[in-house]
């Protein structure tokens, strides 16, 4: 991954590039099919380890890359508040 300001003196930005940024962006995106609000990488679930409370949701494709192995979290449910 690469970050840093890119453009010209006149016209630039802060960005990030590299193949890490798109997969982190095709996890993102892939949120809504598998129905969880946060997914991450085996890499991350390592990571996190036992502490996480993930949902291991096997391989899934992505474009313009090999099939990653995601896990999803939920965050635990709220119990309403009682009048």
């Amino acid at each position: 991954m690469i970050a840093g300001n890119v453009g010209s003196v006149s016209r630039h930005e802060y960005t990030l590039i590299g193949d890490t940024v798109n997969i982190a962006s095709r996890l993102e995106s892939s949120t809504k099919e598998l129905g969880y609000p946060i997914v991450c990488s085996v890499d991350v679930a390592h990571a996190v380890g036992d502490a996480g409370g993930l949902c291991d949701l096997g391989e899934h494709p992505i474009k313009g890359h090999t099939n990653i192995h995601m896990f999803g979290w939920q965050p635990p449910a709220q119990n309403e508040p009682t009048t």
